[in-house]
């Protein structure tokens, strides 16, 4: 009962089925709910979007889907269990017969249960620092070796690895453009927020203390 007396959700919305369009893309946010409302709520999604190709097959109408999960640990984690964890299971291994695909995006592969994700068969690896997460992906990728992976420390801004299917034999260093547009979750430099604030302040002031002196020369005045 607490669930919906007090989740910020619409029973009015949209299903997500309802919203899909052909090269359209649909960004669920869900930055309102707690850990537990996103998990139930990432089940009911997969859920739903399964049966959907799986009817559109069957209607001889395949309507091809790719979702991604970000934060993949928190639904997929090696230390505990959640209610989306065999929905995202089967969307791994039965989702491509239907035109579903998925995409894992996670900054702690470390956290990952690797036995879960052993249906992926693309990966693409970009700067993980920790040796812990470098172990993690290599457990995850046969293809990864200890050179490689030891390479991902160095990487910089938008330098990416890339191994499985799509790329062929061999792995692939590549560099990805940057994005010209708005950035969402970017990290915020603090020193300009800081300093802009401190600048705004300072004209405040200036302008409080004129406005002060003002009003005693009118006072004078009079």
């Amino acid at each position: 009962m607490n669930f919906f007396e007090y989740a910020a959700i619409s029973f009015v919305t949209p299903q997500p089925v309802e919203l899909l369009a052909p090269s359209s893309i649909i960004v669920v946010n869900v930055s309102l709910l707690n850990d537990e409302q996103r998990d139930y709520s990432l089940k009911i999604i997969l859920d739903e979007l399964l049966r959907y190709v799986r009817s559109r097959m069957l209607e001889n109408s395949p309507t091809p889907i790719l979702i991604f999960i970000e934060e993949a640990h928190l639904f997929l984690s090696i230390n505990r269990s959640t209610v989306s964890k065999p929905s995202i299971e089967r969307v791994a291994r039965e989702g491509r017969k239907f035109g579903l695909s998925l995409a894992i995006v996670s900054q702690r592969p470390r956290n990952i249960d690797p036995n879960t994700i052993s249906q992926i068969q693309n990966f693409v690896f970009m700067k993980l620092v920790q040796e812990s997460d470098q172990l993690a992906a290599m457990n995850i990728s046969d293809m990864l070796t200890e050179d490689l992976a030891h390479s991902l420390s160095s990487m910089g801004v938008g330098e990416a690895l890339i191994l499985g299917e799509w790329i062929g034999r061999f792995p692939a260093y590549v560099k990805i453009e940057r994005h010209s547009g708005k950035l969402v979750g970017a990290t915020l430099d603090i020193a300009s927020i800081w300093k802009a604030f401190k600048n705004r302040k300072e004209v405040a002031d200036i302008m409080m203390k004129m406005n002060i002196d003002a009003y005693n020369e009118i006072r004078e005045i009079l």
